[in-house]
């Protein structure tokens, strides 16, 4: 079975772009209401100071409004973009009548009723293209719930994290006290630049947090008795990354996303995911629960891991002994097998794919095309191969993907 989501992929792109109107007006009356509050905190009070309740009590919940819509509108949620645009047409139009029996001149009738008149078109314009996309994926359209609701580790790591944590924290007073010291030559403008400043450093230190209390994978299985979901790849590919979607302007402000950290977002729905660990290193990367072997045990200990799946996920990698070996050792056992295409070259994904099937005989009556790759190949016992292809791929291509696949995946019982 194929099945292409590129028209759905490029409806998303629209969605996104659309998606900048009531976020840009969100981010914008948030930024005016915080210059507002500077301002009358500072010396240059403004002289009409009965403006400062109003705009406090309206500015803040209109900001957060406009901002979780644009959040959801762009993942495509039907239900918020109908009510936002039944609720922006009918707002402007309240509003317009309303300054008009005011008495009110008709500029500043048109020019007060532009804001809910352009968030209405674009939420018309984006209705339709919900509709389609939920008539189509009616349960792909929304991120995974499920969540590693696990216990931190109370051990050396908890230590270790301390100082990751504390550095973040003076990443934050540093941008903060960047915004004071600037405030008087750029005033506004001196939050952006303090966040701009040191949020790459913040989140970098956040990151290595998160990696550091992870668990391992025999900490995890005895949280969580589902039966757990094998990860195999090149220990090459850990960090590699997807190109992310988020609509920001700089680049520097988009946090990383590794695929191996949305791919088990994704799984962790069905099981723990857990993964053979990469000797040497001090600190696993995010992603599945690792499992440390030492020496010559690990293939015993990979063929166990199989057995004991109900999912084994390949991220298609480059050419190593190890990983032809495992592929061999899939096609030894009745397990149910998915296999990732990363992100890159269409040459060095086909090449991938080639080693992939020459060593896993079901892969071999796949037919891929090369003007669209695939983005995920699901080997089932008893069905045929689900194929989910689409361009681009980006991190809303493999989010869309595994919903997919997710939508024809059945679950097995817990252990």
């Amino acid at each position: 079975m194929r099945e292409s989501i590129s028209e759905a992929l490029h409806h998303l792109k629209v969605l996104q772009r659309l998606a900048l109107v009531p976020g840009v007006i969100g981010g914008t009356v948030g930024l005016l209401v915080l210059v507002f509050t500077f301002l009358w905190w500072s010396d240059n009070r403004p002289r009409m100071v009965w403006w400062f309740g109003p705009v406090l009590l309206t500015g803040v919940p209109a900001s957060a409004a406009l901002l979780w819509f644009a959040s959801q509108m762009r993942r495509g949620s039907l239900l918020t973009t109908q009510y936002g645009a039944w609720t922006f047409s009918v707002g402007g139009l309240l509003l317009a009548g309303w300054q008009s029996l005011a008495g009110d001149s008709l500029d500043t009738v048109v020019l007060i009723a532009f804001v809910p008149t352009i968030l209405a078109a674009s939420s018309w314009w984006a209705l339709p293209i919900a509709r389609r996309l939920y008539s189509r994926f009616p349960e792909c359209l929304s991120r995974p719930h499920a969540t590693r609701r696990l216990s931190l580790p109370r051990d050396r790591r908890a230590l270790r994290a301390v100082v990751p944590g504390l550095l973040g924290g003076l990443c934050v007073l540093g941008g903060v006290c960047t915004a004071l010291a600037l405030a008087p030559l750029l005033r506004q403008a001196a939050l952006a630049v303090g966040l701009a400043a040191f949020r790459p450093m913040f989140l970098a230190q956040f990151r290595r947090v998160r990696a550091i209390l992870a668990l391992r994978a025999q900490e995890v299985r005895l949280q969580d008795q589902r039966i757990p979901i094998l990860l195999l790849r090149s220990f090459a590919d850990d960090e590699l990354e997807v190109q992310r979607t988020l609509v920001i302007s700089d680049p520097s402000h988009v946090r990383k996303l590794s695929l191996e950290e949305q791919i088990v977002g994704h799984l962790w729905e069905v099981g723990p995911v857990i993964a053979i660990g990469q000797p040497g290193l001090n600190t696993d990367p995010i992603g599945a629960a690792r499992e440390q072997i030492v020496g010559p045990l690990w293939q015993p200990r990979v063929q166990t891991l199989i057995e004991e799946s109900a999912l084994v996920v390949v991220v298609l990698g480059r050419k190593t002994e190890g990983l032809l070996w495992e592929y061999e050792q899939l096609a030894r056992h009745r397990v149910s097998v998915l296999a990732i295409w990363p992100p890159g070259d269409a040459d060095a994904l086909l090449d991938r794919w080639h080693r992939f099937a020459a060593v896993y005989p079901p892969a071999q009556s796949v037919a891929v095309f090369r003007l669209e790759l695939p983005l995920l190949v699901w080997f089932s016992s008893g069905h045929e191969p689900l194929i989910v292809s689409g361009q681009p791929r980006d991190e809303r291509g493999y989010e869309l993907a595994l919903s997919v696949w997710r939508r024809n995946y059945t679950s097995p019982k817990a252990l």
